[in-house]
């Protein structure tokens, strides 16, 4: 807006009050009368403009000036020419003024004088432009860096923003980005029983399968080298790996759905790294696939940082019957308690039959072994209360159990704490005695997650295991077949019954083999079954929360009421008892606690409740999880939980 602006405007102006002398000269050809009306009204409209006008000139004058003085360092001209786009704003964030280069490169030739500048590059854009110095911008899909600074002086303040275009830069930066190489390890799950098996005739069409499956997920995006004859190292791009993101891992589906006559159960760990370097994605690949081993397999996992990202995990792990690890675990954790001068146990908050039957086992197991021992578990909050009544019953017991408060007196750098049932720290019983102890040993059964205890001397993890104590009867069997008796032997079939469903799910040949050493042991069937029995009032809740459930798909979904330990209790029985309705296949109970909302899952399998729960920040196994819920009403965490069920299903 400069001279050519007020050159046109005067001429306008100047047309407009010309036709009115015209019409007026015309008039007086007509009628004197309105001649001497129109004339008195035409000189003084005249005169009006020539005021208002000479008004708007000064004013427009002492706006540039204003706008001069506010660019102390620049004048106009070097402004108008500066290579850079540069744009001046008000305070209040109306456009007072731009150079060539901003008009032709940001604005692309389209006029925005007075206009807000949100109305050019958004509002949060500008929100940012006008109150840092430093800010990134997005118009019409290019990338700018601003650097903004306000002019000196109170009165008429302004804001220069010079655009420094990114754009080349940062498409460079996605290109690079993308094209990173990664590292990914495949491992085939059951191969060795597989193998072992089958007929000679059909091992070489199993790995030609299985190769064949690989390499066209990967097609000609990647370099796939086989290590061992069920691992696979592969270089690939990023890009590549966000396709298979995408896709959810072909593979898996691929070889999960192998057949070889009679024989399936073939599932692949897949692990991805993600790093600068070459040997950062290797190390990192390789903490991506124990994370997948040990989850239980058929999955995939990418690692990126400290983050994990979970796809596939629908097949339970295949059944291993090897015992030759649990034979050096068992040496190994008898060292230890030799080394230490007295033992703490300490299980999952909230402690539940198998929590409480490994950790008994384990404690009559360390006293028979000349060492102190404690189990540490909060009286007030655990789901095993008809157990551990069982257990204060019996003088060689009584002593057993003590509460968290006391452990923290007695913790020392001399102590061994032994946590069971559980891998993660925000479960355990008392954090504060995890963070206290010099010596860590983790014995758990449950599907690895990625807040793990990461500093235990001794990790001791079996997905495919039953339960806790399964694996706790395993160790003792090595340690010494008669250090347990009847009353340690009973609380651990408890525990088996309790994670099996009485024998039904996740069994195999140990989980046999384990409960006949312990009814060898004095365990009878038939005590146990009594831990089992439920109060009139937890049937009576268990009964109401089955009648309330409601079908979604194939999920059971309900509710129950109260906030108490019985409510808990029913809660998990209803979800049990949920599975054995026709056409549900899972089953979901909430209940509050605290302001909070918990969630008890249960499943056959077919859907891995495990996955469910962790989209909600829990986790468990795959037939029975649970999570935590903070600041959401019953309706909301519902459909949190409809969704995340969504998300594991479209999976399938």
């Amino acid at each position: 807006m400069g001279k050519r602006s007020d050159k046109s405007l005067l001429i306008i102006i100047l047309s407009l009050v010309g036709l009115l002398w015209i019409a007026t000269i015309i008039t007086a050809n007509y009628n004197i009368l309105l001649f001497i009306i129109e004339l008195v009204l035409t000189a003084v409209v005249t005169i009006l403009t020539a005021l208002r006008f000479y008004t708007f000139r000064k004013e427009v004058r002492e706006y540039i000036s204003s706008v001069s003085a506010g660019m102390e360092s620049m004048s106009s001209r070097q402004m108008s020419k500066f290579p850079l786009p540069v744009i001046v704003t008000e305070m209040t964030g109306a456009i007072s003024w731009y150079n060539d280069t901003f008009f032709e490169k940001v604005l692309g030739g389209d006029e925005v004088y007075g206009l807000d500048l949100g109305d050019v590059i958004g509002t949060e854009d500008a929100k940012h432009l006008m109150s840092e110095q430093s800010s990134v911008v997005s118009i019409d899909n290019r990338t700018y860096k601003v650097t903004s600074f306000k002019t000196a002086g109170r009165k008429n303040a302004m804001r220069i923003s010079i655009f420094y275009d990114e754009t080349p830069y940062r498409n460079l930066m996605s290109v690079h980005e993308t094209t990173k190489t990664c590292v990914m390890f495949i491992q085939i799950d059951g191969l060795d029983m597989m193998m072992k098996n089958a007929p000679e005739s059909q091992k070489n069409e199993i790995l030609v399968a299985i190769d064949r499956e690989i390499e066209s997920a990967i097609g000609q995006s990647g370099y796939l080298q086989k290590i061992e004859a069920d691992k696979y190292i592969i270089f690939l791009q990023k890009d590549v790996v966000g396709k298979l993101k995408e896709q959810k891992f072909p593979m898996l589906k691929a070889v999960r759905s192998l057949r070889f006559g009679e024989k399936d159960g073939l599932t692949l760990s897949v692990g991805v790294g993600y790093n600068n370097s070459i040997s950062k994605c290797v190390e990192e690949a390789n903490a991506a696939i124990d994370m997948a081993v040990s989850r239980g397999g058929d999955q995939a996992v990418i690692k990126n940082g400290d983050n994990y990202e979970f796809f596939g995990g629908i097949k339970q792990a295949a059944q291993i019957n090897s015992r030759v690890r649990t034979r050096v675990v068992a040496e190994t954790l008898k060292k230890m308690i030799s080394a230490n001068q007295k033992v703490l146990i300490m299980g999952h908050s909230y402690s539940d039959m198998d929590c409480v039957g490994a950790a008994v086992a384990l404690c009559k197991t360390v006293r028979e072994l000349k060492k102190p021992a404690n189990i540490v578990l909060a009286r007030e909050k655990t789901l095993a209360s008809s157990l551990i009544a069982y257990v204060d019953g019996f003088e060689q017991s009584a002593d057993y159990i003590i509460s968290p408060q006391k452990a923290l007196k007695i913790i020392d750098k001399d102590t061994l704490l032994i946590v069971v049932d559980t891998h993660r720290r925000i479960t355990v019983e008392c954090p504060e005695l995890y963070d206290k102890a010099k010596t860590t040993v983790v014995i758990d059964h449950h599907r690895k997650s990625t807040d793990c205890i990461d500093n235990a001397i001794l990790f001791y993890h079996d997905t495919i295991a039953s339960s806790t104590c399964e694996m706790v009867a395993e160790m003792i069997e090595y340690i010494g077949t008669s250090i347990i008796g009847k009353t340690e032997a009973e609380c651990m079939l408890a525990g088996i019954m309790l994670d099996t469903r009485n024998f039904v799910l996740r069994t195999s040949s140990r989980t046999f083999e384990a409960s006949a050493f312990l009814r060898v042991c004095g365990g009878d069937p038939v005590e146990v079954k009594r831990f089992f029995a439920d109060t009139m009032d937890t049937y009576r809740a268990r009964a109401e929360i089955v009648s309330r459930a409601k079908l979604v798909w194939d999920c059971a979904i309900s509710v129950a009421d109260g906030d108490s330990a019985e409510v808990r209790m029913a809660a998990a029985q209803a979800a049990d008892e949920l599975l054995t309705i026709a056409g549900v296949s899972a089953s979901f109970v909430m209940f509050g606690e605290n302001g909070a909302v918990n969630i008890s899952a249960r499943s056959y399998g077919s859907l891995n409740v495990q996955l469910v729960m962790e989209e909600l920040g829990g986790g468990g196994h795959q037939t029975m999880a649970a999570t935590q819920l903070k600041g959401c009403t019953f309706e909301e965490a519902a459909q949190q939980l409809v969704d995340a069920i969504k998300t594991v299903r479209e999976q399938l």
